[in-house]
């Protein structure tokens, strides 16, 4: 059971507009963190090779009114981690 917080403390911590890329989201404590980050506001990319799963992931947040995006990324090449930081226009 998650205890509610005060109104003026879930202000300070709130990530309204914020971009969070987790990596190796798509199962376990990436997944766990992923959905955490999107409770508080933040617009989540779920970064994974499972793509299947990232989807999954995707889709449940969205279901409770969060955002969140997938993007296939292999954290294994570091030049695809830049790429992925990178903004998009």
């Amino acid at each position: 059971m998650v205890a509610e917080v005060k109104p003026e403390i879930a202000s300070l911590l709130s990530l309204d507009g914020r971009v969070a890329l987790v990596t190796g989201a798509a199962t376990g404590l990436g997944e766990g963190i992923a959905h955490r980050l999107a409770d508080a506001g933040a617009r989540v990319v779920i970064g994974d090779i499972d793509d299947d799963g990232a989807q999954r992931v995707v889709a449940a947040i969205r279901d409770v009114g969060g955002s969140a995006d997938a993007l296939h990324l292999d954290v294994t090449g570091l030049c695809c981690f830049f790429v992925a930081t990178q903004p998009r226009t």
